[in-house]
């Protein structure tokens, strides 16, 4: 404690000894000045002159291991600075080194060297802790440059172009441009100690308070400067003084501590870093004591390693167990990693890049242990090649456990979604289609090539295309669907309709980053509803009609029935009327016998139904005669009623019946277009009449029954198929089905 207060009581008796003789040396200045103040100038400005150099030979000489930026732009604008002031001191009034004996020529020089340096000290405090350039290589050249180029410009512009603006009328004193100039220095000085106070842990304390009080002297010179009238006057020597004082900080704050303290001053930084470090070596220290990683030290060229405890631990073996050596490391590897790590490794020793590599290494129970060796090189040779590395052994078991389960996962579902039998696809918020699976392809009959990155809205028709991209938008806002219909376009053109179901992807901040959607093809569904539901308007239509005429022939056998009573004594009249009612009776046969015909129209589902093997079948009940068949090339499929092969029966039972005797061929043959396919049932016949044409398909007429065709145009109609005759009259028969687009394959 005593020791403690005898050095506090030396440092306040230094303190006072030096600002007494401080306080001795501006008296003696002062008096100077009242006796000759040539002189009194010329030494305040060659002091401040002579500690400008040495601040600049200082730190131009320790400028590559100097880390605070500030410290490198304040010593090389002092060089410029004290250039400036020493032209300044030679330009005096009084002084006769320059022509003319005007004190305007000073006073602009003076005023020029102050702008340097505040804006020179206002970037240096800007600069506190960062770098011009990448690891400060080019920094002092750069502010050499600059500096170098503002110099030039002020003293070009005073001398050289004259355009300077005036600082001082003889007999009038200080100009608006220099009053508002030593304002805005003073303003620019004290921007600069306010960023030097936010900053003031990049500085030593005793340092930063010397800066400090150079730049408030500094201020208070600028101030005095604003109302001499005189460059003699007593205002001008009190700024002198003051530029004085401000010279005696800087000298203190970097020539006696650069000399006697250099530490402090420019390596600062070095010194809160190497607190840093130790710091950041204690927690690391116990942060692998806690996590348990293995550490390691690699020798290159030697091969010799260092092992640390853990790391041996961490592969069940004792401390020392096996040699620290990169031989007995590499025995360790598994040998199927053994080649892809040793490349690796040598890869990051050529390239001098830290690395992290997995791999698996035999623990001392014989299993095999994953883990991660991190990596990087610490120490080079001559020639920059590496020489030393080190780095971590981590156990990533359990990481490598549950990768392989998300990979199980992954897989899983990858063969869920790609070979779902519903149509899966999923698009991003742009609506472009980044996934769909298998049943997808088969629907629309498009590959990944023709759809990935496209809109959603080529998947639509046209005409539904608008509606369907709005219930898609509407899914985007949040909207989940249930079971929404929404046509799709195949690549062949034809429509699927399709029931959808959809759900948004959301990220870990609840954004939509996809949405998803299942379909189910109700395509053929919903043509075996509208073929029921025109099945269920047929059979309505035609029972309304066998009803009807099966009454009217009942009306009328009942009829002759009455008659024939009363006319039991009259033989040949009898016998028209028992005529009659056997035409009635066989009339009411055929109406029976038709509903036999189509009693199972409409009763089970359209399904595709190939057009050659209906033909077959309905050759196989025929008496064919030599007629020769030549069914479709193309063999197509439609959907229709399973009673399609009634069809081709019909039309084949009529050509034998009324072709003629001369009739050899009957064809069937298939042509597409666009629109539709049509199906053409024609002979060589003998044709049919115009006349007959008019009422060919209507019900009872004909020579037989008068139903076949009726039949069969009904049959055709339940799935949207229609048939004409086109054919000339002596030149055969010429049937032709027209399938609609959608209902042929």
């Amino acid at each position: 404690m005593g020791i403690l207060q005898s050095g506090k009581y030396h440092a306040s008796a230094e303190l006072i000894l030096y600002s007494i003789i401080a306080c001795i040396i501006l008296f003696c200045l002062y008096v100077v000045s009242t006796v000759n103040y040539l002189l009194f100038h010329g030494l305040v400005e060659l002091a401040s002159i002579v500690v400008a150099f040495t601040i600049f030979v200082i730190v131009w000489n320790t400028r590559r291991t100097i880390t605070n930026t500030f410290f490198l732009v304040i010593g090389i604008s002092f060089l410029f600075t004290g250039s400036i002031d020493l032209v300044h001191m030679l330009a005096y009034k009084g002084m006769g080194v320059f022509p003319g004996n005007s004190a305007d020529l000073p006073t602009q020089l003076w005023i020029a060297a102050r702008y340097f340096q505040c804006i020179a000290f206002l970037a240096a405090t800007l600069l506190i802790g960062k770098s011009i350039t990448k690891e400060r290589k080019y920094d002092a050249g750069i502010i050499f440059s600059v500096c170098t180029a503002a110099f030039c410009f002020l003293l070009a512009s005073i001398f050289l172009w004259q355009n300077f603006p005036h600082c001082f009328i003889d007999g009038t004193g200080l100009t608006p441009f220099k009053i508002a100039s030593e304002y805005v220095i003073s303003a620019i000085l004290v921007l600069a100690i306010v960023i030097l106070a936010l900053k003031r842990s990049a500085f030593d304390p005793v340092v930063w308070q010397y800066l400090v009080a150079a730049q408030v002297f500094l201020i208070v010179g600028e101030l005095a400067f604003t109302s001499y009238v005189s460059v003699y006057g007593f205002m001008n020597m009190i700024g002198h003084l003051a530029k004085l004082v401000s010279v005696y900080f800087f000298y203190r704050a970097v020539v006696v501590i650069a000399i006697s303290r250099p530490f402090d001053l420019l390596f600062s930084e070095l010194k809160q870093k190497s607190v840093a470090l130790q710091q950041s070596e204690s927690r690391y220290s116990l942060t692998f004591d806690a996590v348990k990683d293995g550490l390691w030290d690699w020798n290159v060229p030697s091969g010799n390693a260092y092992f640390s405890p853990s790391y041996y631990t961490l592969l069940g073996y004792q401390n020392g167990e096996f040699p620290a050596t990169y031989e007995a490391w590499r025995q360790l590897v598994h040998p199927e990693d053994l080649a892809r790590v040793e490349a690796q490794l040598q890869h990051h020793v050529k390239t001098d890049t830290g690395f992290a590599i997995d791999l698996r290494m035999k623990t001392n129970s014989g299993d095999w242990l994953w883990v991660t060796t991190r990596g990087m090189g610490v120490e080079r040779d001559a020639a920059g090649a590496v020489v030393r590395m080190v780095g971590t052994l981590s156990d990533i078991t359990g990481r490598k456990r549950a990768e392989e389960a998300l990979r199980e996962t992954n897989a899983y579902l990858n063969n869920l979604f790609d070979y779902a039998n519903a149509p899966i696809i999923t698009w991003d918020p742009g609506f472009h289609i980044t996934r769909f699976n298998h049943a997808f392809t088969q629907l629309t009959g498009r590959s990944q090539e023709e759809v990935l990155g496209k809109t959603l809205d080529l998947l639509f028709p046209g005409e539904t295309r608008t509606a369907s991209m709005a219930l898609i938008q509407k899914a985007f806002t949040g909207e989940r669907w249930e079971t929404v219909e929404i046509p799709i376009l195949a690549k062949d053109g034809t429509i699927r309709t399709v029931i959808w179901n959809s759900a948004n992807v959301l990220d870990l901040n609840g954004t939509i980053v996809s949405t998803i959607a299942q379909g189910v093809d109700i395509t053929e569904r919903k043509r075996a509803e509208a073929a029921l539901r025109q099945a269920n308007k047929q059979l309505n239509l035609l029972s309304s009609i066998t009803r009807h005429d099966i009454l009217n022939q009942l009306m009328a056998l009942k009829g002759y029935l009455y008659l024939s009573k009363e006319m039991i004594d009259d033989p040949s009249t009898l016998t028209g009327y028992i005529e009659k009612e056997e035409q009635a009776a066989n009339a009411i046969e055929h109406q029976i016998t038709f509903t036999r015909d189509y009693q199972e129209l409409g009763v089970a589902a359209p399904a595709w139904q190939n057009v050659n093997a209906s033909i077959h079948k309905a050759v196989a009940g025929l008496p064919m005669r030599a007629v020769h068949i030549e069914p479709d090339p193309a063999d197509p499929e439609v959907y229709a009623d399973p009673l399609f092969e009634k069809v081709f029966y019909n039309l084949i039972d009529n050509a034998l019946r009324y072709g003629g005797d001369q009739m050899k061929m009957i064809r069937v043959s298939s042509q597409e277009s666009d629109t539709s396919l049509a199906i053409i049932c024609e002979d060589d016949g003998v044709g049919i009449s115009a006349e007959d044409k008019k009422k060919l398909f209507t019900r009872g007429f004909g020579k037989n029954t008068g139903l076949g065709l009726f039949l069969s145009r009904e049959i055709l109609a339940i799935t949207g198929i229609t048939i004409t005759e086109n054919g000339e009259p002596g030149k055969g028969a010429r049937f032709e089905m027209t399938v609609p687009k959608g209902a042929w394959k």
